[in-house]
């Protein structure tokens, strides 16, 4: 009789082993990946049509429409001098337009305290970007990068917009791609 049911409880012990190991290996919800996955310090920003995941370290600074750049504007403080925004125009905008006047607006061609200034294509996550790099020597040495991600619309232009300074460049690089990643606009 111990004979059977140390069987059975082996039985069992492989069947509960059977079940728990196919509860781990579910597949992603439908449409997502793994790549999908946002770390748990994230949190979801949703209004009007607009939503995106960003570090809960950053905070929200303004949702305005119309922004100074564009039809709507949101801004987020990533530090405190660094910002991110995401910029919706209702007309078509190209990316290479959209790095001219943050350039203009920054005067990086034409200021005497800015050194070192470059500007280059890439992409993030599939989606082409622009880097405009540069050195601002007025007060004190600090090095900028702003990068313009262009983001899929079915009509007119967004683009995501990272203006980082020196510490936080290297800090936030993978958060940048996971953010824009995350951005629908409706």
């Amino acid at each position: 009789m111990s004979s059977l049911l140390s069987t059975l409880a082996a039985a069992l012990l492989a069947m509960l082993a059977l079940l728990l190991s196919a509860c781990d290996s579910q597949p992603p919800e439908a449409g997502k990946s793994s790549r999908d996955k946002l770390p748990l310090n994230y949190t979801q920003y949703r209004n009007n049509g607009v939503s995106f995941s960003h570090p809960d370290s950053w905070n929200i600074n303004f949702d305005d429409k119309p922004g100074i750049y564009a039809d709507r504007e949101i801004g987020l403080n990533v530090s405190d001098v660094s910002t991110f925004r995401v910029m919706i125009m209702d007309e078509e905008r190209s990316l290479q337009s959209a790095a001219d006047l943050f350039e203009r607006q920054l005067r990086l061609n034409e200021s005497e305290s800015i050194s070192g200034y470059k500007r280059m294509s890439f992409a993030v996550n599939g989606l082409p970007a622009k880097r405009l790099t540069w050195t601002q020597t007025m007060l004190n040495k600090s090095n900028f990068e702003l990068t313009i991600i262009d983001l899929p619309v079915q009509s007119g232009s967004a683009f995501a917009v990272y203006q980082l300074v020196e510490d936080d460049i290297e800090e936030f690089e993978k958060d940048k791609a996971l953010t824009a990643q995350s951005i629908t606009i409706n």
